[in-house]
């Protein structure tokens, strides 16, 4: 928010913009949503994501790592569950 802030008070995007996006970061803080982030390989998807989330949960290499689905949700614990297409699934410690 502090973003839009510094946005709104240099004029540099219409304030009816910044308005919508204020309302919009609103409706995110407060209830579950869906993002999907899509691109080339090594465009800066995973980078995005790890800048939006505040934290880097995402790998970032020079070569691409993450060309799988991927779907980050909140939870208690930070934890790794790969879905494998047999329908198994595994826990993988979230450090590796």
């Amino acid at each position: 928010m502090r973003v839009l802030q510094v946005e709104g008070e240099n004029n540099i995007f219409p304030s009816v913009l910044i308005e919508e996006v204020r309302q919009l970061a609103q409706r995110v803080q407060s209830q579950k949503f869906r993002l999907a982030v899509v691109g080339e390989f090594s465009q800066g998807k995973s980078t995005f994501l790890n800048a939006l989330l505040g934290e880097e949960l995402q790998p970032v290499r020079a070569i691409p790592c993450s060309g799988t689905l991927t779907v980050l949700k909140y939870g208690a614990e930070k934890r790794v569950i790969c879905h494998y297409k047999d329908g198994t699934q595994s826990v993988i410690p979230f450090d590796q």
